[in-house]
């Protein structure tokens, strides 16, 4: 019988519930030498207090101190993620703003990790991050693993963040026609009812036909919030 570890793209997709496939990503991460996993993912909306989700096997006291300190919004690990999918090993000068932060996680046995994120077309960030009790990260590793670190990185987010989420994000970018974009990117500039009626020389009517249509395939209350939503979506380019 083929080995699982032969083939490590199978063994993620031919598990259905997201518990089975974080537990063979756990596993894979053990064959790469790192006892703890994790992968979170944030939604980029709503604006004012983005969504996220996560699972990991890192200890049940950290998990639940990791929360109550609110170490999300000030993890540095989390902060580079959410700005660059480079690849980030986890050192002292990286926690020298929150060095309460890197002793509590040292203490439950988080001492030495890596992590990479990774960016969805809906503008979501999974982020995958790999961590041991012992023995730091050498350049000779990271050089030796990194394509099948990064791989795991980016398979992590590409069946994980579709089984975290109530449900998929809908293709919007196939729906919605092209002049109703057009409207929502002059919305998105700022761009009055009026001022939209002469650009694109149409009615009233029909700018709030377009806006109108935009909103109930974005599943949205209000145009600021399509043309928010259109953007991050990448409708704009």
């Amino acid at each position: 019988m083929k080995d699982r570890r032969d083939d490590p793209f199978q063994a993620l997709v031919s598990v259905s519930c997201k518990r089975a496939v974080f537990e063979t990503l756990a596993s894979l991460a053990r064959d790469l030498g790192f006892e703890f996993c994790a992968y979170a993912l944030c939604l980029p909306t709503p604006c004012s207090r983005p969504t996220t989700h996560s699972i990991s096997n890192y200890p049940e006291s950290w998990q639940a101190r990791y929360r109550e300190q609110g170490y999300f919004n000030l993890d540095p690990v989390v902060q580079h993620c959410l700005r660059s999918v480079t690849a980030l090993t986890w050192s002292e000068d990286l926690f020298q703003h929150t060095p309460q932060l890197r002793t509590e996680a040292r203490a439950h046995g988080l001492a030495h990790g890596w992590t990479q994120s990774s960016r969805s077309l809906d503008g979501a960030t999974g982020m995958l991050s790999l961590a041991r009790s012992t023995v730091a990260l050498t350049p000779a590793e990271l050089e030796q693993k990194h394509f099948r670190m990064t791989w795991l990185a980016h398979a992590a987010h590409s069946e994980m963040s579709q089984r975290l989420t109530r449900k998929p994000t809908p293709p919007v970018a196939n729906r919605l026609t092209p002049r109703e974009i057009e409207v929502l990117r002059w919305t998105a500039d700022g761009k009055t009812a009026s001022e939209i009626c002469s650009l694109l020389n149409i009615s009233r009517s029909t700018v709030a036909f377009h806006i109108g249509n935009a909103m109930e395939k974005l599943e949205v209350s209000n145009k600021t919030a399509a043309s928010v939503r259109a953007a991050v979506l990448g409708l704009f380019y």
